[in-house]
């Protein structure tokens, strides 16, 4: 009986093993098959890859970051993958497992992306519907809405070797005391989370919430470029690696200049897509993107896009964008942003990778006006440091193993802010000023020249917001070498009222100023180059000067400053006012002045402020009220104006353009009239929005307007990484009246009432010199000096002069 009893029940035990086998192979065979696709030779993950099923017919794509997923096919399937410009790849699908769940999948890139026929009727039918639908889906035309970002970057080298070779040197020079890099850890890592606020398309803020990195933080340009970059197809102009494209879909520009195709038709879970290629048409020379574009046929929305520039000749440079739908709205999901440089770097081949997570979505949002200004992105240093566990929440994906070694093998030998320092090296360049600890000190006043003083060494410098958000305080000394004499200045200025910038300020400075010089409150250069018309300033004043001021932003778009100062100056040339010989001059002045600049966005790096540039005009004016101290004549009211603006041209360039004008009425010595804006030294440098044929002091008048003229007609498509010209072409007119020169003795006393022209015309960036965060082009060009100020010799009249060009860069 008992025997008979085990049988049974070993029987029943097989039986519901055998049972259970059954349910489980059969559960394995309608299991979710998961895996990613890479390019074979770079490794590359490849989004957006067609997959078929055969013979079911299912279709798929893959993710942004080159995943898929789908339901376990039945044995004997075949899986097809299918990506332009690669091979297609077919795997067959036996009934066995695949290992870990994970199917690896490799596609060979075997062209480059060719030049495309002319757009098909059906094709330009689908682009058009596309662009007329545009405005809909474009987030940033979308009004009150907030979602959150979490952005990744990381930087790799394809060769470790070289790497570890520079750190030896470092190591030898005392500046590192870590090991060598391995393969299992990133060069660099930088995390960050923002949360972006939109009101409507004027007014938008973008905060950083938290950021992390391995080492060191970079709150400067390469840092922004993590964050300003939300490429949005919809948009005219598109931004890709800190240069501006026209979008495919651009409004009136696209349809012209590009070539669309239809690659494939894919019949996915959600719909119908098309899979178009677009490229610039083999007539056009523009900034032009080529790459694909996945679009809904229901609704005409782009759900996926890839771009690429259209004239790169080294590297990859790679945006891909992925789409989703809310409540029938559309809104970007993920944004990877692809890098790879080539061999020539170094012996290094550098690949930067920036993956952003778009989420918590919030719309019909209530935000005021008020709670905007013109800050479009804040990074307050204060507010950024979190703890892991708000990092764990915030990851859309685990930190991998590699990610933890790059954070702990930069925690211990480095100096951080010594490699801070070095990164942002042309970035203080280009933006004048180095911070260390509670000081900004101003680079401008380490080497100077003028015609005064010669060459000039000095230091000075503000505090920071380390030091404190309230109190400011202000220092400078220079000696001149020609003049053999010390300059000086100090100044202190306290915060009022934070959310208007209500301060007030007390200064003083034993400085040089120019004679007749333009001078405008809050003044910001059109172009880098005007700073450098200082460098041969020949009449100045020597200038004791004693100010109090006042400061404000009372409404968005508008600074004031008013302020009253003692001045006593001593002229370093002869003059004769009225037959009296003035070796120095008093003044007590009143002035007010404005900028307003409509439009205007700033990104805010604590408290520091770089302005964008914008595409209304910019108003600067002026008035400073003179009066009558002791015995000496003078009493007068000086007025004066200016409007900058850029104006992009499509096809043809960005035209830049200033308007100036000024008066001064009652008795106003040399000082306080308006000499010719000239620039001219035979074999100079150009320096924007000035006379480049007009001799310094050339000409002066009481009142004055003029307008120059500067257009760029962009890049030249032949480009190498030190050759990136661009043909420019300026064109400057101006008038000066001057109502009493018998009043004034010693200086040239000419005015150009009967009207100064000249033009010009250079290539920059006939050489391209790069460093870290910034970009300095050289080039050449002649200018030429007619109409009735036209010197009686015709070679006297042409200027050869050399072109400086600086801008921020990697």
């Amino acid at each position: 009986m008992v025997r008979k009893h085990l049988f049974f029940l070993l029987k029943y035990i097989l039986s519901v093993w055998l049972l259970l086998q059954g349910i489980s192979h059969s559960f394995a065979q309608t299991d979710t098959l998961r895996g990613q696709i890479r390019e074979t030779f770079s490794n590359q993950v490849l989004p957006f890859v067609h997959i078929t099923i055969f013979p079911s017919g299912n279709e798929f794509i893959s993710n942004i970051d080159g995943t898929f997923s789908m339901p376990h096919p039945a044995a004997g399937s075949k899986i097809i993958f299918n990506r332009f410009l690669h091979r297609t790849v077919e795997i067959e699908i036996t009934g066995g497992p695949i290992p870990g769940d994970t199917m690896q999948v490799r596609l060979n890139r075997f062209q480059l992306f060719p030049p495309l026929p002319p757009t098909n009727a059906a094709t330009l039918d689908i682009i058009k519907h596309t662009i007329n639908l545009a405005s809909e889906n474009n987030i940033n035309k979308h009004k009150q809405i907030q979602y959150q970002t979490y952005n990744k970057l990381t930087i790799d080298v394809g060769n470790n070797s070289h790497v570890n070779d520079l750190l030896k040197k470092l190591r030898a020079n005392g500046w590192l005391k870590i090991d060598d890099i391995s393969g299992n850890q990133h060069l660099y890592i930088l995390e960050s989370v923002a949360t972006r606020k939109i009101l409507n398309s004027q007014n938008q803020l973008e905060n950083i919430d938290a950021l992390m990195s391995s080492g060191i933080r970079i709150p400067g340009v390469a840092f922004l470029g993590t964050h300003l970059q939300h490429f949005n197809v919809y948009d005219n102009f598109v931004e890709v690696a800190g240069k501006k494209y026209i979008s495919p879909l651009a409004q009136s520009h696209s349809i012209n200049r590009y070539n669309y195709q239809i690659l494939d038709t894919l019949y996915l879970k959600d719909g119908k897509y098309f899979s178009i290629a677009f490229a610039p048409k083999a007539s056009k020379n523009f900034s032009a993107l080529k790459g694909l574009m996945l679009i809904h046929a229901n609704d005409y929305s782009v759900r996926y896009v890839l771009v690429s520039p259209a004239f790169q000749n080294k590297g990859l440079t790679e945006v891909t964008v992925q789409y989703k739908t809310i409540d029938h709205e559309l809104f970007p999901d993920r944004q990877t942003i692809y890098l790879r440089g080539t061999e020539d770097v170094g012996g290094l081949s550098p690949i930067i990778q920036s993956s952003t997570w778009y989420h918590f979505y919030q719309t019909n949002k209530n935000f005021k006006d008020c709670q905007f200004n013109e800050c479009i992105l804040s990074y307050k240093e204060e507010d950024i440091e979190k703890d892991t566990n708000y990092w764990n929440q915030m990851r859309q994906t685990p930190a991998t193993l590699t990610d933890k070694n790059t954070y702990t093998y930069f925690q211990n030998g480095i100096n951080p802010l010594l490699l801070q320092k070095f990164l942002n090296l042309g970035q203080n360049i280009y933006f004048g000023k180095l911070t260390v600890g509670y000081v900004n000190f101003d680079l401008n006043k380490i080497l100077n020249h003028n015609r005064a003083e010669g060459f000039r060494i000095g230091i000075g410098g503000t505090t920071n917001y380390r030091f404190s958000k309230i109190w400011k305080f202000s220092a400078f000394v220079g000696y001149g070498f020609g003049d053999t004499k010390f300059k000086y200045g100090l100044g202190v200025e306290r915060m009022l009222y934070l959310p208007k910038k209500c301060a007030a300020g007390i200064s003083f400075s034993n400085e040089l100023q120019e004679a007749g010089g333009q001078q405008q409150a809050f003044d910001t250069p059109q172009y880098s180059s005007e700073t450098l018309r200082r460098l041969l300033i020949t009449y100045m004043d020597y200038t004791k000067n004693l100010m109090v001021y006042f400061k404000a932003h009372p409404i968005t778009y508008l600074d004031y400053k008013m302020s009253f100062s003692y001045q006593h100056t001593l002229p370093n040339y002869n003059y004769v006012y009225k037959g009296e010989a003035f070796e120095s001059i008093n003044y007590f002045e009143w002035s007010n002045g404005i900028r307003y600049a409509f439009g205007e966005q700033e990104i805010h790096l604590n408290d520091e402020i770089i302005k964008q540039l914008s595409k209304y005009p910019i108003l600067y004016f002026n008035i400073d009220k003179g009066f009558k101290i002791s015995n000496q004549p003078f009493t007068y009211t000086r007025y004066e104006f200016r409007i900058d603006q850029f104006i992009k041209i499509v096809d043809l360039g960005k035209t830049g353009i200033q308007m100036v004008g000024g008066a001064t009425s009652g008795y106003a010595p040399y000082s306080k009239l308006f000499v010719g804006k000239g620039s001219s030294k035979s074999a100079g440098v150009v320096v924007h929005n000035s006379f480049e044929t007009m001799g310094y002091n050339e000409f002066v008048a009481d009142r004055y307007y003029g307008l120059f003229l500067s257009h760029d007609f962009g890049r030249m498509y032949y480009r190498s990484r030190f050759f990136m010209p661009n043909f420019m072409v300026i064109y400057n007119i101006g008038w000066g009246f001057l109502s009493h020169p018998e009043y004034h003795a010693g200086p040239q006393m000419k005015d150009y009432s009967k009207g100064y022209k000249e033009t010009g015309a250079f290539i920059n960036n006939i050489v391209v010199l790069k460093l870290s965060g910034l970009k300095m082009g050289i080039g050449a060009g002649v200018f030429f000096r007619y109409g009735e100020y036209q010197y009686p010799k015709t070679s006297d009249n042409a200027v050869f002069k050399f072109s400086l060009n600086l801008s921020p860069g990697s």
